[in-house]
């Protein structure tokens, strides 16, 4: 968060795992209804599944991080050829 100069955070919401194998869907979802919420998506690995926010698809690639207000529209994409897919998703409030 230092080297982003991203925005100062009060509280950790939620931090989750996900774990997608072959084939299964995400659903469009947001992750928080208020406005002061802001959701990272890391990826720890490459695949060929990834994020969709606010219906611009964006692949997974080793190390990124996805940032975006949580009231946003998302789906977690699940891979095709690769065997599984693993994403940690935090959310922060500012």
């Amino acid at each position: 968060m230092e080297k982003l100069n991203a925005l100062p955070f009060t509280k950790i919401s939620r931090l989750i795992l996900n774990y997608y194998n072959k084939d299964q869907e995400g659903i469009n979802h947001v992750d928080h209804s208020g406005d002061n919420y802001v959701s990272l998506i890391y990826t720890p690995l490459t695949t060929d599944g990834g994020t969709t926010i606010l219906g611009k698809f964006y692949p997974d690639k080793m190390g990124q991080v996805k940032i975006f207000k949580s009231n946003w529209l998302h789906t977690g994409v699940c891979v095709k050829e690769d065997k599984a897919r693993v994403s940690l998703n935090i959310v922060l409030r500012y």
